[in-house]
């Protein structure tokens, strides 16, 4: 094998186009555990707030169709989000979700997760 830089170059073409693929579905499936952790949590917060208030967070009005994408609603009520909403939806603003990075949308004085606010 010859120690020339253009061989050499060419040996770490190789190498890297062998590594990317492999490297590219770690983070696939890293991205789809991060996703099913986040549906997972979710799903116990909305549990968690059934089992306090007896029913289920605010749903949407009769006919309404709304796109959690862009509707906060939800997420500010299991933030325990500061919004009059929410207010109404969890008066102890009892914080049932608060997933690495989440952020509530509008306002947020809620307490610890499963701490009433003092």
């Amino acid at each position: 094998m010859s120690h020339d830089p253009a061989s050499r170059a060419n040996a770490r073409g190789v190498l890297a186009s062998l590594l990317l693929p492999a490297l590219n579905q770690t983070l696939d499936k890293a991205k789809i555990a991060h996703a099913e952790n986040t549906a997972f949590n979710l799903q116990n917060a909305i549990s968690a707030y059934h089992i306090e208030y007896r029913r289920f967070p605010s749903e949407p009005e009769s006919g309404e169709s709304v796109d959690l994408r862009t509707d906060h609603r939800l997420m500010n009520i299991l933030f325990g989000a500061d919004t009059p909403a929410s207010k109404e939806a969890n008066p102890r603003r009892i914080v049932f979700y608060a997933g690495q990075g989440a952020k509530p949308m509008g306002g947020f004085s809620g307490g610890e997760p499963g701490r009433f606010p003092r």
